[in-house]
């Protein structure tokens, strides 16, 4: 389970200020522990203060963990691993008391037998010990119903030795078969629980496999939307490049038209500026040379009336 930012803030505080009292509680303990007055505290007394430390520095650690888990992902699945990790270490506790409590019960059952069968030993040993002593006075004064007796009496023994040892047999094989039948038991329960941990477990898988199911069919939809969404913007993103490239063919059909056309007022520009050039340079040189002209005829006139006068003088 996940939590915003701001919840997760304000219970990493919380644990925070409850990990700071349990260190001083661990603290006070400490001290406590350690001063004089725990020198003449009994053990007895002692033991459960120790014990109250340490779980106090359990809880701290976890406390910590889960402040750390809380600040960098707004979760706490330590914490519910270490419930489950609580829950099954009390499991196994329990099964481990059943199993010493199992062990003691059959201890006891076979402190007993061997109890009866010490007795029954005892007893043995005594009868044997009759048959001896009888055996030894028979031996003295031997007689043919003495002898018949001490058959019989031995033929007894033999039958008694027999069933004792067929009686101790048979409760061996009680035994085992009651050992069998507690072993049938308990892999009986430990398969009912895995069976039950089984079926809670596919049916939670179940459940996460329908609800990854949902997730993608709104993913697929929403992708699908997206997607839809995208042609849509692709074919009105073709139709208004086609519209553009269209316009943009016009405008350069424009741009190459006013391009030449300028070419062209460029051409008839230089063409008049050439002819007007042609036109002024005709013009200054017929200017020129009627210039030219007159300052030579000029030239000649008055080298003419020159020559005249000095002709006069003559």
């Amino acid at each position: 389970m996940s939590l915003s930012r701001t919840q997760s803030l304000r219970l990493a505080a919380v644990l925070e200020e409850c990990s700071n009292q349990l260190d001083i509680v661990g603290h006070s303990l400490t001290v406590q522990m350690g001063g004089e007055c725990a020198i003449a505290r009994p053990e007895l007394q002692r033991a459960p203060m120790t014990k109250l430390q340490l779980d106090g520095q359990y809880i701290s650690q976890l406390v910590a963990k889960l402040v750390s888990e809380l600040e960098r992902k707004q979760s706490f699945t330590c914490l519910q691993q270490v419930l489950e990790a609580e829950d099954k270490r009390k499991r196994d506790e329990n099964i481990l008391k059943e199993d010493k409590a199992e062990r003691d019960r059959r201890k006891q059952t076979l402190q007993r037998q061997q109890e009866k069968l010490q007795q029954q030993n005892e007893k043995l040993t005594e009868i044997q010990q009759v048959v001896k002593d009888l055996r030894h006075q028979l031996s003295e004064r031997p007689t043919k119903a003495e002898k018949k007796k001490l058959a019989d009496l031995n033929t007894a023994m033999q039958v008694r030795k027999t069933q004792i040892e067929t009686s101790q047999a048979e409760k061996q094989l009680e035994h085992q078969l009651e050992k069998l039948r507690e072993q049938l038991k308990h892999e009986l329960r430990v398969h009912e629980e895995s069976q039950t941990f089984l079926l809670i477990r596919h049916e939670e898988l179940l459940q996460q496999l329908q609800e990854w199911r949902r997730c993608t069919q709104e993913m697929l939809q929403e992708k699908k939307q997206q997607l839809h969404t995208a042609v849509c913007k692709r074919t009105e993103n073709s139709n208004s490049l086609v519209e553009m490239q269209r316009t943009m063919a016009g405008m350069e059909e424009v741009m190459i038209e006013d391009m030449l056309e300028k070419k062209e007022r460029e051409e008839e520009s230089r063409a008049a500026l050439h002819i007007q050039a042609w036109c002024r340079g005709f013009l200054a040189r017929k200017v020129f040379r009627l210039r030219k002209e007159e300052e030579e005829k000029k030239a000649k006139k008055t080298t003419g009336g020159k020559k005249k006068k000095q002709k006069k003088k003559k």
